[in-house]
């Protein structure tokens, strides 16, 4: 990491890499990571400017993880994996980003921001397809993709006012954006079933490499193209009351295709316009009480050659905040209603008629003296499908905990005799039961993982040296932090990882 200012020229730049080769933790495959990430910063009076850019190669293992049989992981080693070497996602991502803000006069500001992302890679999985609970066999196929290539670019210009109007105050903004989304795939492979694996006795090297190019799934593609216009006032009145009045209108245009030779399947476009309301309250110069209601619309990309229309939602949320003496706690009650929710299950894609999702979320941080400081949060979701097919409705959303939290603490020791400086601290996250599929036949158990660190600062020659170890995982428990929608692809969640990280300032 190297920065520094070039010059008085109002420039600054900053320079970040990595390098990263290692083992999986299974018993085979490897990691690999390269990345570098330059942007340069310029400050002018009233005016400044950022340009970023981000390059990434990985090469990682496709691992699907572990089969649940009757409820529960089939009795085999935890880092057993039930597919091949080649079982590898390998490719690259690019994003650059670049705003410009410019304080017009002492009441409206102006900023543009342009931002694109580009992710190409290509994958080999051994796809398990069924499983043989009384003999272990568990049935796999070849399949691949090849040549995934996603981009987005995002365009908007936002001119933001903080103005009195009789005597109240006003924050009005009006904003244009312009997003232009496209998901394409080159080669589709879909192999034939092999039932040779057995999950007691593995034997592996027994499957093909894919190698078989189903040209119906062949050269998918989505392009989304959408424009909005965003009016927005943030209206402090009556002393303590603000209001956030807002609206989006948004025209979106889609179009889908796939298959050799390639095909339009479906076209598609309109427009919509999303109202957003808000409502605060302050008790006290701590206390303060708010309510939100919001409407969202997001087109559902194709997969595989099927369309699907736009997800719709609603949200309602009501909520209390505290902020005093460097403490701060929120406690918000919600509920979303959403449409044409798109999931994967099985490896397959397709949408919910409809979700509804309603909790509470608490959320508490700060220092609890000088050396002391806490972070704690706690969830309760309901998260049910109310719209879909038959045997469904009614059904808990797969993946989503009913109970979920987290709470760390860091101690300050100050310095020592020597100068150096001592931080140390740890934590507990927790995450309740989860329905492992649509039609809830099977549980991901609840668990609970314990995190701790120990950073030391000090100094070499004149410059800043800080260096911390990490241990995620610290009793290296054994859990399962999510399902694909199947229970033949449950994804084992990560041992205890030690970790040191050193930063060298000047």
């Amino acid at each position: 990491n190297l920065t520094g200012p070039l010059g008085d020229s109002g420039l600054a730049y900053r320079v970040i890499g990595e390098l990263e080769e290692s083992d999986y933790w299974r018993n085979f495959g490897n990691t690999r990571r390269k990345l570098i990430a330059p942007s340069l910063a310029w400050h002018d009076g009233n005016s400044s400017a950022l340009l970023s850019y981000e390059y990434l190669e990985f090469k990682t293992p496709y691992d699907r993880g572990t089969v649940f049989a009757n409820g529960k992981p089939v009795n085999i080693p935890r880092e057993q994996r039930l597919d091949e070497a080649w079982n590898i996602a390998e490719g690259s991502t690019q994003t650059l980003n670049g705003s410009y803000s410019r304080e017009l006069n002492d009441h409206w500001q102006l900023r543009a921001s342009v931002g694109w992302n580009l992710l190409q890679y290509s994958d080999n999985q051994a796809r398990p397809v069924s499983y043989n609970a009384t003999t272990g066999v568990l049935t796999r196929r070849a399949d691949g993709n090849r040549n995934f290539d996603n981009s987005t670019l995002l365009l908007s210009t936002r001119l933001q006012g903080d103005v009195q109007l009789l005597g109240q105050r006003h924050q009005p903004a009006i904003a244009l954006e312009s997003e232009q989304q496209s998901e394409a795939k080159g080669d589709v492979l879909q192999g034939s079933n092999n039932s040779s694996f057995n999950v007691y006795d593995p034997v592996y090297g027994t499957l093909a490499y894919p190698s078989k190019i189903s040209n119906s799934k062949s050269d998918t593609r989505s392009d989304i193209d959408s424009q909005a216009l965003v009016l927005q006032d943030i209206w402090d009145f009556a002393g303590n009351w603000s209001a956030s009045l807002g609206s989006r209108y948004q025209h979106y245009r889609q179009e889908d295709g796939s298959g050799r030779p390639y095909r339009i399947t479906a076209s598609s476009s309109g427009d919509v316009l999303l109202p957003q309301l808000g409502l605060l309250y302050k008790l006290a110069p701590q206390w303060s009480l708010y309510g939100n209601y919001s409407e969202s619309f997001k087109p559902n990309a194709a997969s595989d050659g099927t369309s699907f229309d736009p997800e719709r939602g609603i949200v309602h949320e009501v909520g209390g905040k505290y902020e005093h003496g460097g403490i701060s706690a929120s406690l918000a009650l919600y509920r979303i209603l959403k449409r044409n929710v798109l999931v994967t299950e099985n490896d397959v894609s397709r949408t919910v008629g409809k979700v509804r999702s309603q909790g509470v979320e608490l959320d508490v941080s700060g220092q609890l003296s000088r050396q002391l400081s806490l972070i704690a949060n706690y969830a309760h979701t309901d998260a049910k499908v109310t719209e879909d097919v038959a045997a469904n409705v009614g059904k808990q959303l797969y993946n989503v905990p009913r109970h979920s939290g987290a709470v760390s603490l860091a101690y300050d020791f100050g310095r020592d005799p020597l100068g150096n400086r001592w931080r140390a601290g740890g934590g507990m996250r927790y995450v309740g039961t989860r329905q492992g599929d649509a039609s809830n036949s099977f549980e991901l158990p609840r668990y609970r993982v314990a995190d701790a660190f120990v950073a030391w600062q000090s100094k070499l020659g004149h410059n800043k040296l800080d260096v911390q170890l990490n241990v995620k995982n610290l009793f290296d428990k054994t859990y399962y932090s999510s399902s694909s929608g199947s229970a033949l692809q449950v994804k084992i969640g990560d041992p205890r990882e030690v970790s040191v990280q050193a930063r060298l300032s000047f």
